[in-house]
């Protein structure tokens, strides 16, 4: 069995290394994490040199499977990254649409604010803070079946409100309210 290197042996030959994963990949980082790699088995395992394989040779062995290992890996990365994003929408939403929606939801966001209490406090409970009915008539000292009837109102009012001033359907704007129900489970719809 041949001896295990010291670690100024292995030190002596990185510069040789580092070339030589080089040669074999053709990148700059792919080689330094080769070389890396390489050092780090060469001090943790004991070496299973050939008969009358030095240490360069053993080192080229090592350096040539480790680049393997890496081409492939890169290869499968590569494949999975473009599956990836054959996957993904390639479209985004236009910047108008963006400002729309932003502009929709601040219109909504005022009307929740200008309604008469204890309403706006009710939907501001139920909605943003995504509080379950239970919870709302608990924080407001109230039953329930009044903070139910009281989020019943409340949506009246704001649908009537701004199918005036949006003049359009509740369809438009509705998600913007209720988005922080859907996101909640424990949130029963109204």
């Amino acid at each position: 069995m041949e001896p295990i290197p010291r670690p100024e042996d292995l030190l002596a030959e990185l510069g040789w290394l580092r070339a030589l994963a080089l040669r074999l990949l053709g990148d700059v980082h792919g080689a330094e994490d080769t070389a890396q790699a390489v050092m780090v088995r060469a001090i943790e395992e004991p070496p299973a040199r050939r008969e009358g394989e030095g240490l360069r040779g053993w080192l080229a062995r090592l350096t040539k499977n480790e680049a393997r290992t890496q081409r492939r890996s890169a290869k499968r990365r590569r494949a999975r990254e473009a599956v990836t994003a054959e996957a993904q929408p390639t479209a985004s939403p236009a910047a108008s649409e963006v400002v729309t929606r932003g502009s929709l939801h601040q219109r909504v966001t005022q009307a929740v604010l200008a309604l008469p209490e204890p309403y706006a406090a009710t939907v501001l409970y139920r909605y943003l803070d995504e509080l379950t009915t239970e919870q709302v008539a608990e924080r407001m000292d109230t039953a329930p079946a009044t903070v139910r009837k009281r989020l019943s109102r409340a949506i009246a009012m704001l649908r009537e409100h701004l199918e005036r001033e949006l003049d359009s359907p509740v369809q438009a704007w509705a998600p913007l309210l209720l988005a922080g129900a859907a996101r909640s489970p424990a949130n029963a719809p109204l």
